[in-house]
């Protein structure tokens, strides 16, 4: 039965019809309801999880993962549930049980990839409630402490760019221009291979600007204009021409 709904589910997407999600579903919930232990109860709690959560029914998939938890927490895959019900919680709006949640992932599971994602979602949320402040502690501690990269071999941890942009947004969201320019700044200089860098300095460009700063303004739009080509270059080389035109009709076209 375990086995037909992974079937289904492999060929399912999310424009399949209720009826065949459904099918999945009432098998896998078949299988928990029929072994109340064991790797295969397991399986069916996680599947079930997962099924309920792609037909609506959150609540549902929160019954599951929290059972699993409870049943197996030295499974190696309890960490992937507890970053799961993170997400569900968030989802459904419980959000202090999504950063308790996520706290246990931060200290207990530190080891692991998880703990990364687990500190920006954690503040991404504390932000959102404006404990901002918290936010940056927690960001800090995280990229100041993370593994050596030569530990890094006997660990599942990658790096932590993303910490760090979230916590140049916490920086940005407090609304002090100068500090948000610095972390900006300091982001770029530390994650010069990010996919967040060419976001960081058209950041700063608009910033620049804004403070009529056109040079330094002129100099990140032409880096980002030189990158890729996608909208977001399209833009840096639209807000560059701007520039250049004000700065011919003020000199006379010379």
């Amino acid at each position: 039965e375990l086995k037909l709904a992974q079937e289904i589910i492999s060929v399912a997407d999310d424009s399949t019809s209720f009826d065949l999600w459904n099918r999945a579903n009432n098998l896998a919930m078949g299988v928990v309801e029929k072994n109340g232990s064991g790797p295969l109860y397991g399986d069916a709690l996680l599947l079930s999880a997962s099924i309920n959560h792609n037909i609506a029914k959150t609540d549902t998939a929160i019954v599951f993962l929290e059972n699993y938890i409870q049943t197996f927490p030295n499974n190696q895959q309890v960490v992937q549930a507890m970053f799961n019900l993170g997400e569900f919680y968030e989802q459904q709006g419980d959000l202090a049980r999504a950063v308790q949640n996520y706290n246990v992932i931060r200290t207990k599971y530190f080891y692991t990839d998880l703990a990364t994602k687990a500190v920006v979602r954690m503040s991404r949320i504390l932000i959102r409630m404006g404990r901002v402040k918290e936010a940056k502690e927690l960001l800090e501690k995280e990229i100041t402490t993370s593994l050596p990269e030569q530990d890094q071999i006997f660990f599942n941890r990658t790096n932590n760019q993303d910490a760090y942009w979230m916590w140049t947004q916490a920086h940005i969201v407090s609304q002090d221009n100068l500090a948000a320019m610095n972390a900006l700044r300091q982001f770029i200089v530390h994650n010069s291979k990010s996919v967040y860098k060419r976001y960081a300095m058209m950041d700063l460009a608009e910033r620049a600007h804004n403070d009529y700063k056109d040079d330094i303004a002129l100099g990140y739009y032409e880096e980002v204009a030189r990158t890729l080509s996608d909208s977001l270059s399209n833009v840096a080389m639209v807000e560059a021409a701007d520039i250049y035109f004000v700065y011919l009709i003020l000199n006379g076209f010379q």
